[in-house]
């Protein structure tokens, strides 16, 4: 598990408490040798990235995977809502939104410039991101048969 170094450190203190969350998870994972922490943006290879895209929390990433011209963004909690993406100013009240703000600007320019597929943790579907009258939006991807 690659785990952002912010995200790990902030989990430490709730390790330590035996019946948390924290402590059943990323404790028995820490345990068996599974958890690598990642400072910043991470290659796993020629296809595979971790990128570094803070806000929702300090360690927050997004995996991007390429081959073939083709790219796919695997983005957990960058947004909660399709709605969100339109208004990128609107988010979750525990995160950091002028650094979520940077890092879903970072991620729009990508996405959008290589006309990437997109799965978001609490979206249906899958979906690529359309410039629409000066603005962006969500279009989910039609599944085929």
């Amino acid at each position: 598990v690659h785990i952002g170094q912010a995200d790990w450190l902030a989990a430490q203190p709730k390790m330590d408490t035996a019946d948390s969350p924290e402590a059943h998870t990323l404790g028995v994972l820490q345990q068996q040798g599974r958890i690598h922490p990642v400072n910043g943006d991470y290659a796993l290879g020629d296809a595979v990235q971790i990128l570094a895209s803070p806000g929702e929390t300090p360690g927050h990433q997004t995996v991007k995977l390429s081959a073939g011209g083709q790219t796919l963004y695997c983005i957990g909690d960058l947004y909660h809502h399709t709605v969100e993406i339109a208004y990128p100013q609107w988010g979750v009240r525990w995160a950091d939104m002028p650094t979520m703000q940077q890092s879903r600007a970072q991620f729009v320019e990508a996405a959008l410039a290589e006309d990437a597929i997109v799965i978001v943790s609490h979206v249906h579907g899958a979906g690529q991101l359309a410039e629409v009258n000066g603005g962006v939006q969500w279009r989910t991807l039609e599944r085929s048969a």
